[in-house]
């Protein structure tokens, strides 16, 4: 039998419906509740560890083997190594880059160009004209992660001037236009689900004052804010699948991950150059899967790729 450890906070174990997974009796599989990565603190019959790894990071005392052999037991998923530099904005986009190019994605999917904003404004200045960007364009904490928001929190500049209102340290990134809706990805390892959102109509370029926001109120289904286009969202997500999940498998398999969520937006066909590629925008570790029909179901075969079993077939084979 192959024991599989989930270490995550109790809102989101529950938000998932892990409960059933642990409380299930199987002869193949026992998932059990980990209650906290402490030193040491896996048991040593476990062979597999999922985690929601952001949780864990808060912790000083949590067990985090960030140079860890992955051949070693119990594996991990996903990776610390693997997950650390996804939550440094700049860090991520930097490898989300590399990871595009690696793949020879350039005809479907970038990164809009970004550079790191810090104390030294003559820095500030030559890495903004090295990097290429114009305006508007769109500061982003450097966390990417956090509890409390502030991750979240984001301003529009759309002159020169303005740059001295953006928060230290930033990560400063083009603004492209894509008509008001994004496309979120969740990824669990072989499988993708995907859904549209609002998100910011197209901008005008000009001399505007900056605009402060947080992304969870443009972006969130059902969400209305005086960034979104007035009318709801009637975009037909079919004409972009295939891209995207060609963007998805570029970055897991790069990226080395499996449970993660991928931000994209198509570029509105103003956009010159890039009319209706996919820009990769946000990257996030384990994200909320609530909305994914089926998650148990994936994940365990998810759990059963890694642990090199038999996968199933459907999810009543999960339930017998």
């Amino acid at each position: 039998m192959k024991v599989i450890g989930i270490c995550m906070e109790e809102q989101k174990f529950q938000a998932l419906g892990l409960e059933k997974l642990v409380n299930k009796r199987r002869c193949e599989l026992k998932y059990i509740k980990l209650p906290s990565l402490k030193a040491n603190g896996v048991p040593d019959n476990v062979d597999l560890v999922i985690h929601k790894s952001t949780d864990l990071l808060s912790d000083p005392q949590a067990y985090l083997p960030l140079n860890m052999d992955i051949s070693c037991k119990p594996k991990f998923v996903d990776p610390f190594q693997y997950i650390v530099p996804i939550l440094n904005r700049f860090q991520q986009y930097e490898v989300t880059s590399s990871c595009l190019l690696k793949g020879k994605m350039g005809n479907t999917a970038f990164v809009p160009s970004f550079c790191l904003f810090g104390e030294d404004m003559n820095k500030n200045q030559r890495a903004f004209e090295l990097s290429g960007m114009k305006f508007p364009v769109l500061a982003k904490p450097l966390v990417a992660h956090g509890k409390h928001g502030a991750a979240h929190d984001m301003m529009l500049i759309f002159k020169d001037k303005d740059l001295s209102c953006v928060p230290i340290p930033s990560v400063l990134q083009n603004f492209e236009n894509h008509d008001g809706f994004l496309l979120k990805a969740y990824v669990i390892g072989q499988h993708f689900h995907l859904v549209c959102r609002p998100s910011i109509r197209n901008l005008p370029d000009g001399d505007h004052e900056p605009i402060s926001f947080c992304s969870h109120s443009v972006s969130k289904a059902g969400c209305r804010s005086n960034l979104n286009n007035d009318c709801d969202i009637t975009t037909s997500m079919e004409p972009y699948h295939s891209a995207v999940a060609k963007t998805v498998e570029c970055l897991r398999q790069h990226l080395h991950l499996d449970l993660f969520g991928v931000d994209l937006i198509v570029c509105s066909p103003s956009t010159s150059g890039d009319a209706n590629r996919l820009a990769v925008i946000d990257v996030n570790i384990f994200p909320d899967y609530s909305c994914v029909p089926g998650f148990l179901f994936h994940l365990e075969n998810l759990v059963r790729d890694k642990l090199d079993m038999p996968k199933l077939t459907c999810p009543d084979e999960m339930w017998p």
